[in-house]
C-alpha cells in the first residue's frame, strides 16, 4: 500500500508529522479527520535517490581526510539542536533550521537529511553514518540512545559540552605551551646577557 507523510494540528493547537499507508491522498485525509485531526497537508512518499557512488566514495573516504570537520564547528551543532528541542521545536523543524543556519558545509548538508528522515519518521541516528567526517561511532551511538529513551535533547546537550570541553582542553595545552617556550626564552636571554656582562667585566 502507498506510503504518505502528513502534516496535522491536533485539539491542543500542536502540530504533528509523520507518515502513514492509504489508498489515497483523499483517503488518509479522511482518516486523520476521522481521528479528530485537522489536516494541513498529505502527501505521497518520495523515496530517497540512491546516492551515486561518488558522492558515496566522497563521504566516506576524501571528507574524513579532506573536509573534517573541527569540534568547534560540532559542538555550536548540538548546542543548537539542543536549544531548539528546548524550544519545542521537533526534530524535523530544528533539522530545517539548523540546515539553513550551519557555516560547515557538512553539517549543513547532513542537518538537511536529518530533516528529510524525520518528516518520514525515520531517525537522525540513521543520517549520521553517512557522514564520517563529522560524526564517530561514539556520536552516533550517544544520538540513537538519546532518541530510543525519548532524551535527545539531552544527548545533544552532552555531545556540544564534550565538544566544547575538548576545545578548552586545547587551547589550555597551547597556551601552556607558549607560556614554556616564553618562560624558557627569558630565562635563555637573562642567562646570555650576564655570561656578556662578566666578559665585559673581564676586559
Amino acid at each position: 500500500m502507498p506510503q504518505f507523510t502528513y502534516e496535522v494540528r491536533q485539539s491542543t493547537g500542536a502540530v504533528e508529522r509523520g507518515t502513514t499507508s492509504g489508498e489515497s491522498t483523499q483517503a488518509v485525509a479522511r482518516a486523520l479527520q476521522a481521528e479528530g485531526y485537522f489536516v494541513i497537508q498529505v502527501q505521497p512518499l518520495a523515496a530517497r535517490p540512491v546516492g551515486t557512488s561518488w558522492e558515496a566514495f566522497s563521504r566516506r573516504v576524501l571528507a574524513p581526510v579532506f573536509f573534517r570537520v573541527s569540534s568547534k564547528s560540532l559542538g555550536a551543532f548540538f548546542a543548537s539542536l539542543r536549544s531548539l528541542l528546548s524550544a519545542g521545536m521537533n526534530v524535523s523543524e530544528a533539522m530545517t533550521t539548523l540546515s539553513r543556519r550551519t557555516g560547515n558545509r557538512t553539517l549543513r548538508r547532513a542537518a538537511h537529511e536529518m530533516g528529510e528522515e524525520a518528516v518520514r519518521g525515520r531517525p537522525m541516528s540513521g543520517v549520521l553514518g553517512r557522514f564520517p567526517a563529522a560524526f564517530g561511532p561514539a556520536a552516533r551511538a550517544m544520538i540513537e540512545t538519546g532518541e530510543d529513551s525519548g532524551f535527545l535533547e539531552r544527548a545533544a546537550g552532552r555531545l556540544a559540552e564534550r565538544w566544547a570541553a575538548g576545545v578548552r582542553a586545547r587551547k589550555r595545552a597551547r597556551g601552556a605551551g607558549g607560556e614554556e617556550d616564553g618562560g624558557g626564552g627569558g630565562a635563555g636571554g637573562r642567562q646570555q646577557q650576564q655570561q656578556q656582562g662578566e666578559r665585559c667585566a673581564v676586559m
